[in-house]
């Protein structure tokens, strides 16, 4: 069975910003076929915001990455609000980020396995000469996207390898890439879903369009909770595609440590350790 973890609930369900509450995820941990995926080169993780699943796949660019990928259908958030579920997906834990606030985190991520093959490229990241740049928020730009920023030896570090989303069309795409929206691009309250689609039309749907950017890479298109904010479900959309990958859908329940421990196995490397006991790659849908 799925483990319990804290979940915060957002202000907007009308509790305080210290209540929290024990909440059980919605489903088990179903036997799932065993991970073979092989000659996968690269991974490029795209995370957007707060999306109800069902408007999600409505969208022109997430209905043709379904078409040509594989559909999770019972895919879940581990958290509500959005910092938690950023932590995971790198750390495979919440560690602690219950809130929005930043935080200072000394603990294992996927970026110290994967040592200089690592890129973050977030939309509007305003960099600093030498060193990172911990601001809240500039603009649309928002430091708790970018779960990279949490964790203390990256703060004492250059920041080089976090960039603004332009660097990616100069950059030679390193091992894992994590694309990363503003506000308005990942569909974040007060824009919509349509706006996210539009910035994925026009920014990623080129990228996927040259050979070079494509070759034996995996692309992932998650978000990062849903957009009810409620501790009885959290199921986002998510899909997988590249050459690599199969085309159809699965009802496998699987979360954001499953994905971060998918990643790893792509990579080849070992995952950090995770909160959850069961954890694993998803299996059954590489070609």
């Amino acid at each position: 069975m799925r483990s319990t973890r804290l979940v915060l609930l957002l202000l907007a369900t009308g509790l305080s910003a210290n209540c929290a509450t024990l909440t059980p995820l919605p489903h088990a941990r179903n036997a799932v076929p065993a991970f073979d995926a092989k000659n996968v080169k690269r991974v490029v993780l795209i995370i957007l915001e707060n999306g109800n699943p069902a408007k999600a796949a409505q969208q022109s660019f997430m209905q043709d990455r379904a078409a040509e990928g594989m559909l999770l259908t019972r895919y879940f958030g581990v958290a509500h609000p959005s910092q938690p579920n950023y932590i995971a997906l790198i750390s495979g834990s919440t560690a602690g980020a219950l809130t929005d606030s930043p935080i200072t985190l000394d603990r294992p991520h996927i970026g110290q396995t994967l040592g200089s093959r690592w890129r973050v490229y977030a939309d509007d990241y305003p960099p600093l000469a030498g060193k990172c740049n911990l601001i809240k928020q500039q603009d649309l730009y928002v430091r708790r996207h970018v779960p990279f920023l949490s964790f203390k030896d990256v703060q004492q570090g250059t920041c080089s390898q976090i960039e603004p989303f332009s660097a990616i069309k100069t950059d030679t795409p390193p091992d894992f890439a994590l694309i990363v929206p503003n506000l308005k691009h990942d569909g974040h309250r007060p824009f919509t879903l349509n706006d996210a689609n539009d910035w994925l039309n026009a920014n990623i749907a080129p990228l996927l369009a040259d050979p070079a950017f494509t070759k034996d890479t995996v692309f992932i298109l998650t978000f990062d909770e849903d957009d009810t904010f409620s501790a009885q479900n959290n199921r986002v959309f998510t899909v997988l595609w590249g050459d690599h990958v199969q085309h159809g859908t699965r009802d496998d329940v699987y979360d954001h440590e499953d994905l971060l421990a998918t990643i790893a196995a792509l990579l080849g490397v070992a995952p950090p350790p995770f909160d959850e006991t069961g954890v694993r790659p998803i299996g059954g849908i590489w070609k």
